[in-house]
């Protein structure tokens, strides 16, 4: 449980910086 947990965490995190990253650049 605790492996899932940590994973999903991470995906979400990347996907909220690249985002941000991206509207920031442009």
């Amino acid at each position: 449980m605790t492996h899932t947990h940590t994973h999903t965490h991470t995906h979400t995190h990347t996907h909220t910086h690249t985002h941000t990253h991206t509207h920031t650049q442009h």
